[in-house]
C-alpha cells in the first residue's frame, strides 16, 4: 500500500511537472490543425494565382501564456489577405498586367479598378472548422498524456 502511494505521488509530481509545456503542445497543435484546414480551404476553392495566399498561411510555434490561458496566434501574412478574408467596395488599386495576372506594386501610378468582392472568410471557416472537432481531438491527447504518466 505505502508503494502505491509513493507511485501515485511519483506519477502526480511528473504530470505536474509536464503540465505547461503539454499545454503549450496543445495550444499549437490547434493553431496548426486550423493552418491545415486554411490550406485545404484555399486549395479546394482554388483561391490563388500565385499560391502566396496558400503559402503565407502561419500558426505561432509557442503559446502566449496568461495565467491558465494559452493562446496562439493563426492568419495569413499576405498583404492582401483581408480583402480575400472579408472582401472589398469597388476601388483602384496600383499595380500592372503581366500577361493575364495583376501585379500589386503599391508605388505604382498606373492600376486598375477591382470590385465588389465577397469576402470568402477562410480563416474564420478554418478556425470554425478548428474549434468544431477541437473537443475530441484535446480528449484524446489528455487521455494519452495521462496514460503516459500511469493513470
Amino acid at each position: 500500500m505505502k508503494n502505491d502511494f509513493k507511485t501515485l505521488k511519483n506519477n502526480l509530481k511528473k504530470a505536474i511537472d509536464d503540465l505547461p509545456q503539454f499545454m503549450n503542445q496543445l495550444a499549437v497543435g490547434e493553431g496548426v490543425n486550423a493552418v491545415k484546414r486554411a490550406k485545404r480551404i484555399t486549395d479546394e476553392e482554388k483561391i490563388y494565382i500565385t499560391r502566396n495566399y496558400k503559402r503565407s498561411w502561419h500558426s505561432d510555434d509557442k503559446a502566449e501564456v496568461k495565467g491558465f490561458e494559452y493562446t496562439v496566434n493563426v492568419g495569413n501574412t499576405a498583404e492582401y489577405a483581408i480583402y480575400v478574408e472579408k472582401g472589398f467596395r469597388r476601388h483602384f488599386v496600383p499595380g500592372y498586367w503581366e500577361g493575364d495576372v495583376f501585379v500589386y506594386d503599391r508605388n505604382s501610378k498606373a492600376g486598375a479598378v477591382f470590385g465588389p468582392v465577397k469576402g470568402r472568410w477562410v480563416l474564420k471557416r478554418a478556425l470554425d472548422e478548428t474549434e468544431a472537432t477541437q473537443k475530441a481531438r484535446i480528449e484524446r491527447k489528455i487521455e494519452k498524456f495521462f496514460k503516459e504518466r500511469g493513470f
